[in-house]
């Protein structure tokens, strides 16, 4: 596979380009595929720089709301988890954090609005 990019004459494989626009790619490509569904997409920041994130986040939020699709992505990265935030909330669709806890054996989630996620940006509090 190639790409043509404005900078060069000739198509570039895309090898060339890095594990990032590979990485990027494949979510674009998944997305395109998963029209009225579900995608699923773990570690959505791996591979990724961090400066590319806010835009990897309209992407999706933009590519979901066009085809009707439901995005689960999990992450560690504080980074993935701000830029998600600030793409939450600069659109109409509904972002929301869910964070599992434990408690001795049982696993129950915790639940962040976007309300919620604009004072934990603004104050860089803790939730991975």
């Amino acid at each position: 596979m190639v790409a043509k990019l404005n900078s060069t004459p000739q198509p570039v494989p895309l090898k060339r380009l890095g594990d990032g626009v590979q990485r990027l790619l494949g979510i674009a490509l998944a997305l395109a595929n998963c029209q009225n569904g579900i995608l699923l997409i773990d570690e959505v920041e791996n591979g990724i720089h961090y400066s590319i994130l806010p835009k990897l986040w309209d992407m999706i939020f933009k590519t979901a709301q066009e085809g009707n699709i439901q995005v689960i992505a999990a992450t560690h990265s504080w980074d993935c988890i701000s830029s998600f935030t600030h793409s939450a909330l600069a659109t109409d669709q509904v972002g929301t954090l869910v964070r599992l806890e434990k408690d001795e054996d049982d696993l129950y989630p915790v639940h962040y609005s976007e309300e919620d996620l604009e004072i934990i940006a603004k104050h860089n509090i803790e939730v991975r």
